[in-house]
């Protein structure tokens, strides 16, 4: 089971993530919070059993996301901490990130990205929002030696299916996106996008994409 702090501070959006989430079998919402403020002080006082924070990272109070996630982790180091915001600076999301968040998650994002975030989290990985994943890479200079896409075809054992879903994933495409295009199930989708990251060793997506143009796996 996994359990979830639920904190934003607009009702509206809150309740809404929790009957979407509360729908899965494996997922409880032990508490919510509408500030950083009252985040520790359910934390502290309640003391429920928390395993992920999902919080925005601008709420209503004097601790923003870097502060809460500082706080988090200093006191409670066992709960992982996932964004969900409709902030998308490249600065801000790399702050959070190097300060030891599990994920970051655009509010756009379609639901079963945020589920397969969530679970990936909850396995012990890192995940950022393919919308983002995909714009910090394209600001960014690549300069790693480029190795033969055979080669490490043949190493890494990619299927065709497997390359089809990662040229989608590069592409921007939603897991719903990729499912109606191939013709197959927004499961099967999500267990090759599992099956990606473990076979190419990438922590996130970021990792992922960054692996794929490296080894020019894509167009």
């Amino acid at each position: 089971m996994m359990r979830i702090l639920l904190a934003d501070d607009h009702k509206v959006v809150r309740n809404g993530i929790r009957l979407l989430l509360e729908t899965q079998p494996n997922i409880e919402i032990v508490a919510e919070a509408e500030s950083g403020e009252e985040v520790l002080e359910v934390l502290r006082l309640s003391n429920p059993t928390v395993d992920i924070l999902l919080t925005d990272l601008k709420m209503n109070g004097d601790i923003d996301g870097p502060a809460l996630i500082r706080s988090v982790s200093s006191m409670f180091p066992h709960i992982k901490v996932v964004f969900l915001s409709m902030i998308d600076t490249e600065e801000e999301v790399k702050e959070v990130m190097a300060l030891g968040a599990k994920a970051y998650m655009l509010k756009n994002a379609d639901y079963d990205e945020l589920l397969f975030a969530l679970s990936h989290v909850g396995k012990g990985g890192r995940y950022l929002s393919s919308e983002i994943s995909i714009r910090m890479l394209s600001n960014s200079i690549i300069s790693n030696p480029k190795a033969q896409p055979d080669a490490v075809l043949r190493d890494l054992e990619l299927s065709n299916r497997e390359l089809e879903v990662l040229q989608l994933l590069v592409n921007g495409a939603t897991t719903k996106d990729i499912a109606e295009k191939l013709f197959i199930s927004k499961r099967t989708v999500e267990g090759h996008r599992q099956k990606l990251l473990d076979k190419t060793n990438s922590k996130n997506y970021v990792e992922l994409i960054r692996f794929a143009i490296n080894h020019q796996l894509i167009d």
